[in-house]
């Protein structure tokens, strides 16, 4: 609630403040960044090595981003919406909220006052997007990382509204929550993720390119020595726990070590339900936000139920195990890999998949396949 009166009094200052237009120049793709920190920080990079030959527009949260903004565009908290919120932005907003059904605002926040100042904030986003998108010249590209995401969408709503291109990145493993696909093109990690766009919308395009930000580190067969189990927070079933700790103690019986690499959004002291059993079977528990490939080496395997992590171990040569039920709805990558890829497969440190399906490529290969795609995009 605090947080809302705070949001509000933002908005409400913004009444007393002449409208002024987010400008973006003239480029040839303007570069939509939803996260731009951790992971999304290393995506974003590698999109802009890709990019380098065209002219770009990065856009993002300069106050919460990890790299260099041309067009500091606020994300949705009040801090960040002070330095951009205007009297035209401000009006045009109020004007949405009275043809708004009250339902439709409440479903936002469970404080009515955190709800209202949401919605306000997020049709003064949309706004500030088309204001932008309007000076762009037609033959402008908005690329994306995600364009479901709250802080994408406007700006992906507004370019198609203005007849532009649009294409949207995969920022993670995709499940429901990227389909349909706003954007007019899709930059896909493999060939498994083209089938599963064409499957759930087949209207977009979809470009295999791979993942650029994942960089060319292969390691050597090993002996399986250690086990890490990934923990994405996600609720076990009774049958993925006993899976998972009779894995542990079949591991020990043949002398390898297990830990429980924890979701960085939970610590230690709040692991509970049935991962608390899993983690206790273990009897190691990893607490950080270090880079997951950098912390695997020769004669690790990985163990996962619904943690896309498995993605990035599997293309750099680790082994991968998926205990999800068959019931379980998972990310597309890893449904791929469910049946495939049970844990009795893993018995030797060396993948036993067809990684290319997955990641068709990485690295500095991947970085040539997005520019080779984004330059055919952008001259069509």
């Amino acid at each position: 609630m605090v947080r809302g009166a705070l949001g509000l009094l933002v908005v409400g200052s913004g009444l007393f403040r002449s409208s002024v237009k987010l400008g973006l120049g003239s480029p040839q793709v303007v570069h939509v960044v939803a996260s731009a920190v951790a992971h999304g920080a290393r995506l974003t990079a590698a999109a802009g090595s890709a990019l380098g030959a065209l002219t770009v527009a990065r856009v993002a949260d300069a106050r919460l981003s990890d790299v260099a903004v041309d067009a500091d565009a606020p994300g949705i908290s009040p801090r960040s919406m002070r330095s951009v919120v205007n009297r035209r932005h401000v009006r045009e907003a109020l004007r949405i909220r009275r043809r708004a059904a009250g339902s439709v605002v409440r479903a936002l926040s469970a404080s009515r006052v955190y709800a209202e100042y949401l919605f306000l904030a997020q049709a003064i986003r949309y706004a500030i997007a088309r204001d932008a998108v309007a000076d762009l010249p037609e033959s402008s590209v908005v690329l994306t990382d995600f364009d479901r995401h709250a802080y994408s969408r406007p700006w992906i709503w507004a370019a198609n509204q203005r007849g532009l291109r649009t294409i949207t990145m995969v920022h993670g493993s995709p499940n429901r929550n990227y389909v349909p696909v706003l954007a007019g093109s899709v930059l896909a990690w493999g060939q498994v993720q083209a089938d599963w766009f064409a499957a759930r919308s087949p209207e977009v395009r979809v470009e295999i390119v791979g993942r650029p930000e994942v960089r060319e580190v292969e390691l050597q067969p090993a002996p399986l020595r250690r086990v890490v189990i990934c923990h994405s927070a996600e609720e076990l079933s009774a049958a993925e726990a006993e899976r998972l700790i009779d894995t542990v103690g079949e591991l020990r019986d043949r002398g390898i070590e297990t830990s429980v690499r924890l979701h960085p959004s939970v610590p230690a002291d709040r692991v509970a339900g049935r991962w608390a059993d899993v983690v206790r079977a273990a009897g190691c528990v990893v607490e950080t936000r270090d880079s997951f490939i950098e912390s695997l080496s020769a004669g690790d395997g990985v163990i996962c139920v619904s943690s896309t992590a498995a993605v990035e171990a599997m293309v750099i040569g680790t082994p991968v195990a998926v205990v999800a039920d068959a019931a379980r709805e998972l990310p597309a990558d890893l449904e791929a890999l469910r049946d495939e890829n049970p844990v009795e497969t893993l018995t030797i440190a060396r993948p036993t998949h067809d990684v290319s399906r997955i990641v068709a490529a990485t690295g500095d290969a991947a970085e040539a396949r997005m520019a080779e795609a984004m330059q055919v995009m952008t001259s069509q």
